[in-house]
């Protein structure tokens, strides 16, 4: 199994190979200039990143804690509203957040939210895979009970490169991550939708929240997530189960307990934030054919 845990030993060398300690401020600002700086290909402006998981799973939490540490000011940002083991979803609409430098850059990159996974009272499996193929537009206020018709308003009839979706992020609590993916009731949903996304090569990717929330090593120190046994494992049933490569399944840990941004979750929500918009490039750019001649496939 040692092979297949190497991903996880040393992920920032993916960003920097000159990296040998990521947790610095100084690792911290590459980060950030490379994010600022990457532009997506084939002439799109936004990157578009689709956030799925059940109620209370850590979507919220993870998009305020990537609005903090990209902002860089000093504060805990609250772009969407958190409640603490919420048995439905709070969010109840397709909606779309931006997130800004300090200096009010906006990012070329869409972070869209949905209603949970759940068959009874989440979105409807036909809703996300018309989401993920960009039919559905942002303020569409998803019916648990019936999917989106073409007569609504907010349906897209022609989609193209620019409204789909680029990657697709499944975030998990990692305190139960059985109970979060193997949920009986969202199994079969959860392996329709990862089969057919997969048929499309959008990238897919695990987000374990709360992994702080595991032992992850004697002094409980989160710089030791990488090293942790603990998390590696948790990580390796996730990819197992997923059928994804273990580098697509990220521990992470969001802002909860907090008063003020701490170095290493800002630089833990920078670099999978990184990861995520490189991936939604190479999506992008294997699509329209990016740098490659015509005559390539004739």
């Amino acid at each position: 199994m040692q092979k297949y845990l190497e991903p996880l030993k040393k992920p920032w060398r993916m960003i920097s190979a000159e990296v040998d300690d990521p947790w610095t401020s100084q690792f911290k600002e590459q980060l950030m200039e490379k994010i600022v700086n990457l532009e997506p290909a084939a002439g799109i402006n936004y990157f578009n990143i689709l956030l799925l998981g059940q109620a209370a799973s850590g979507k919220s939490s993870f998009l305020n804690t990537c609005a903090t540490a990209i902002e860089d000011n000093n504060r805990l940002i609250t772009l969407s509203q958190v409640y603490q083991k919420a048995s439905k979803s709070v969010t109840t609409s397709l909606e779309v957040f931006p997130l800004h430098t300090r200096d009010g850059q906006t990012l070329p990159l869409r972070l869209f939210d949905c209603r949970g996974l759940n068959v009874e009272h989440g979105v409807p499996t036909e809703d996300v895979i018309l989401i993920v193929k960009g039919h559905v537009r942002n303020g569409y206020e998803i019916n648990p009970e019936v999917s989106i018709k073409k007569e609504n308003p907010k349906y897209r009839e022609i989609a193209q490169l620019k409204d789909r979706m680029h990657c697709v992020v499944y975030v998990t609590n990692a305190e139960n991550p059985s109970e979060q993916l193997t949920d009986p009731k969202t199994e079969e949903q959860l392996r329709f939708v990862r089969e057919t996304i997969a048929s499309d090569h959008i990238p897919q990717i695990v987000l374990f929240s709360k992994i702080d929330k595991l032992r992850i090593s004697n002094k409980d120190d989160l710089r030791d997530v990488f090293r942790s046994q603990g998390v590696r494992d948790t990580c390796y049933k996730a990819a197992e189960y997923m059928q994804i490569p273990l580098m697509n399944v990220l521990p992470m840990s969001n802002y909860h307990e907090e008063n003020l941004p701490t170095l290493e979750k800002d630089i833990l929500a920078l670099f999978y934030l990184l990861t995520m918009m490189q991936r939604a490039n190479d999506f992008v750019s294997n699509c329209a054919k990016v740098n490659v001649p015509k005559e390539f496939y004739d």
